[in-house]
C-alpha cells in the first residue's frame, strides 16, 4: 500500500467517525457560534453607529463571523484527546501502524477540519440572515490567497502546539490545567474575544510576537486590509519562525516522552 493510499484511508476513517457523531459536532459548532454572537453583540453595542479603532459595525460583523469560520479550519481538535490516548495506553495501537503517529494525527486533524467547515455552513447561513447587508468584502482577490496560506500555516502551528501540550501526559497524570491555561490565552490573544487592535497598546504589541495572533486575527487582518505589505511579510516571518520552533520542539518532546511510555496488553 502506497503512502498516499494510507493517508487517504486515514482520512476516510476520520470522516466516517465524524459522520457518526455529526449531531454532537453540529451542537458544538452552534455553541461556538453563540459565543461569537455574544462577543459580537457586545462590541456592536459599544461602537454604535460610529467607529472604534477603525472598526465599524460592518467591520465587527465581518471580523467575528470570519474568526468563527477560521477557527473551524485551524483548531486542533485532538488537543484534549492526545493526553488521554497516552494515559490510557491506547497509543500502542498507533505505534504498530506503518505511518508515524504524529502524521496519523495531523492527517486526521485535516479530515476533521473538512467536517467542521461543512457543519458550519448552516451556522454561517444563520449569520447571513441575522446580519444581512452588514458583511464587508475582501480588500483584494490576492489578499484571499494570502489569507488561505496564513490559515494553512496557522493550522500546522496549532497542531504542533497541541502535540506538545498533549504529550505532557508522558510526565503528568492530569493535563487539564495546562489545557485550560492555553485556552484562556488563546481566547484573548488570538482575537476571539476582541480584535487585537482594541487591546491595551503594550498587550497589542506583545501579541504581534506570540503565536496566538496567527490562529485568527492575522488572517482576518489580511482579509480586511488592515495590514500593509511590510506588516504581512513580518507576520509571515514570525509565523514561520514559530512553526519551525514548535515543530522541532514537538519532535524533541516526542523523542523524550516515548521512552517513558509503557502500556499493558501490546
Amino acid at each position: 500500500m502506497t503512502r498516499l493510499r494510507i493517508y487517504l484511508r486515514i482520512v476516510k476513517m476520520h470522516l466516517m467517525y465524524d459522520s457518526v457523531y455529526r449531531g454532537r459536532m453540529f451542537v458544538y459548532a452552534l455553541m461556538s457560534f453563540l459565543y461569537t454572537v455574544i462577543f459580537l453583540a457586545i462590541w456592536l453595542s459599544v461602537v454604535g453607529g460610529g467607529e472604534l479603532e477603525g472598526f465599524t459595525q460592518r467591520t465587527f460583523v465581518t471580523y467575528f463571523i470570519g474568526v468563527f469560520l477560521i477557527s473551524k479550519m485551524v483548531f486542533a481538535y485532538g488537543l484534549v484527546e492526545l493526553g488521554g490516548t497516552i494515559r490510557r495506553g491506547e497509543l500502542s495501537k498507533f505505534l504498530v501502524k506503518p505511518v508515524a503517529f504524529m502524521r496519523q494525527y495531523a492527517v486526521g486533524e485535516h479530515a476533521t477540519h473538512v467536517t467542521q467547515v461543512l457543519l458550519a455552513i448552516p451556522v454561517i447561513l444563520i449569520a447571513l440572515a441575522l446580519y444581512w447587508g452588514k458583511f464587508q468584502g475582501p480588500s483584494s482577490i490576492a489578499g484571499l490567497g494570502v489569507m488561505a496560506i496564513a490559515i494553512l500555516c496557522a493550522s500546522l502551528l496549532m497542531q504542533s502546539i497541541a502535540h506538545i501540550i498533549g504529550m505532557i501526559a508522558f510526565w503528568l497524570e492530569d493535563t487539564k490545567g495546562v489545557i485550560a491555561m492555553y485556552f484562556a490565552a488563546d481566547m484573548f490573544l488570538s482575537g476571539h474575544v476582541a480584535p487585537l487592535a482594541l487591546l491595551p497598546d503594550w498587550l497589542e504589541r506583545l501579541s504581534l510576537y506570540l503565536p496566538f495572533r496567527y490562529f485568527a486575527s492575522f488572517p482576518m487582518e489580511i482579509y480586511l486590509g488592515q495590514v500593509s505589505t511590510d506588516e504581512i511579510a513580518l507576520g509571515f516571518g514570525i509565523l514561520f519562525g514559530w512553526l519551525v520552533i514548535m515543530h522541532l520542539l514537538s519532535r524533541l518532546v516526542w523523542a523524550r516522552g516515548i521512552r517513558r511510555y509503557t502500556a499493558v496488553g501490546m
